[in-house]
């Protein structure tokens, strides 16, 4: 079972997208919250968003299951309950 929803898990990668653009530009930056991150950060920063992305990858994963024991349409295509 996935830990965040969809829309938390993209809302966390542009988050953390945004963060490797802005070390792209600068040895460090400081977050809205005050936080500074630089670029002895990015190891993590990149670990973080593949995990992100296995996320997404279950998040997405159960929503087709959960779509498909519900009957309905999944990539535009009916699916049915089986019986018995």
């Amino acid at each position: 079972m996935p830990v965040f929803t969809a829309a938390e898990i993209a809302e966390q990668i542009a988050a953390y997208k945004d963060a490797l653009l802005k070390l792209s530009r600068a040895q460090s930056y400081r977050t809205d919250l005050g936080q500074v991150v630089t670029r002895a950060d990015l190891p993590e920063i990149r670990k973080t968003l593949e995990w992100l992305e296995t996320e997404k990858d279950k998040a997405a994963a159960a929503e087709a299951g959960l779509n498909a024991a519900a009957g309905v349409m999944v990539a535009g295509i009916p699916c049915r309950r089986r019986h018995g």
